[in-house]
């Protein structure tokens, strides 16, 4: 085929002029001919330049090295920017994580919830008449309230017992004494105040276990006598309580109803803050072993008198663990108590003395039963 050069129309081979415009065939076979010379030159020139390698552009080579070493520059200065950027932040972050971390810092009022409690335990504390404190201690998360000066010593009544309990729990683990020994009442023993074993017969066989357990769910005063002296004395329960760590305020100075000591000024004392320390301890099984600690919790679960926190509780849904102190001729009325629900639980101790007998136990019930809805839930 022929293209027409003034066409661009396809011929047939032999044809002398073109079919469409007429024009001479002869001149356009001489511009093929030319064209394609120009075109054998090009490949020859472009397979020449594919063997031979071209020379290097000196101006392009120089405009793309400015180009890296801008880039790189570039580069170099966003790097940095973003580095100080991170250092700053992560200064930042470490100051605050410092802050937050300090274990020297109170816990107590850290959050809505606290200071929820401590309004919780004005508004039914501050009322009554006489002087109370009280301690709260949430034993999930560590944060506590206060009313009053907790830390301020005030008759223990029978909440001395718990110590007295701890130090022969303390015996028990040494092996000095077993809970299946068994002591031989005598009149001697007898004690007033209250409990059971004053009106059994002399010569009556309990067990170490048996007295303890009077001496806590009964609040037996003649069962703590005899443990206290099983155990050491008033000095055994003292090294207990140092060895718990408690305050000097808290301190056993006389046997239960010795009235000749108390004449003297002598008495048992400790604080609503060393009763929450000690049963936080025994909650998490840090006063004399995980064994042990169970067994007193055990105890401590049926005790029978639940007229003061536990009042307005429902006991069949909350776990309580509690221990009274009473004495009328002085307006005491304690109570220091566990309570818990499922995997919730809280201390709440309360002391007074000087006041009233119902109206404390009236604002301790309010307050055990309001505590408990805030805390564990309804």
């Amino acid at each position: 085929m022929i293209i027409c050069k003034n066409c661009g129309h396809l011929n047939p081979e032999g044809s002398k002029f073109c079919e469409n415009c007429g024009a001479l065939i002869e001149e356009t076979r001489a511009h093929q001919s030319v064209v394609s010379q120009g075109e054998r030159q090009v490949e020859q020139e472009t397979q020449s330049s594919k063997l031979s390698p071209k020379k290097p552009n000196n101006k392009s080579l120089i405009i793309g090295i400015i180009i890296i070493v801008l880039l790189v520059l570039a580069a170099g200065f966003d790097y940095m920017k973003n580095h100080n950027g991170d250092e700053t932040r992560t200064e930042n972050t470490k100051n605050s994580t410092d802050k937050n971390n300090k274990h020297d810092e109170p816990k107590s009022n850290q959050s809505s919830s606290d200071a929820d409690v401590k309004t919780i335990l004005s508004s039914n504390l501050s009322g009554i008449k006489g002087d109370t404190t009280a301690y709260y201690y949430n034993l999930d998360d560590d944060t506590t309230a206060s009313y009053g000066d907790a830390k301020t010593p005030q008759r223990a009544a029978s909440d001395i017992k718990l110590y007295i309990m701890a130090a022969a729990f303390q015996k028990i683990a040494d092996g000095d004494i077993s809970l299946n020994d068994r002591y031989e009442l005598t009149n001697d023993d007898k004690v007033g105040g209250t409990g059971v074993t004053q009106n059994m017969q002399a010569g009556e066989s309990l067990t170490y276990r048996d007295l303890i357990d009077y001496m806590i769910t009964k609040s037996d005063n003649t069962a703590a006598n005899i443990i206290t002296k099983e155990v050491g004395g008033m000095s055994a329960v003292n090294d207990e309580i140092e060895k718990l760590g408690l305050s000097d305020n808290t301190k056993m100075e006389r046997m239960l109803m010795d009235q000749d000591a108390l004449a003297e000024g002598k008495d048992n004392k400790t604080t609503s803050y060393d009763l929450a320390i000690f049963m936080k301890k025994l909650y998490r099984h840090d006063v004399v072993s995980a064994k042990y600690d169970k067994e007193m919790m055990s105890v401590l679960s049926n005790t029978s008198n639940h007229s003061k926190i536990p009042a307005e509780i429902n006991t069949n849904v909350v776990d309580v663990y509690n221990k009274t102190g009473e004495y009328a001729d002085y307006g005491v009325e304690n109570d220091a108590a566990i309570l818990k629900r499922d995997n919730k639980a809280f201390v709440l101790v309360v002391m007074s003395q000087n006041g009233d007998s119902d109206e404390q136990k009236d604002a301790m019930g309010s307050l055990g039963k309001e505590l408990t809805q805030e805390i564990l839930g309804n």
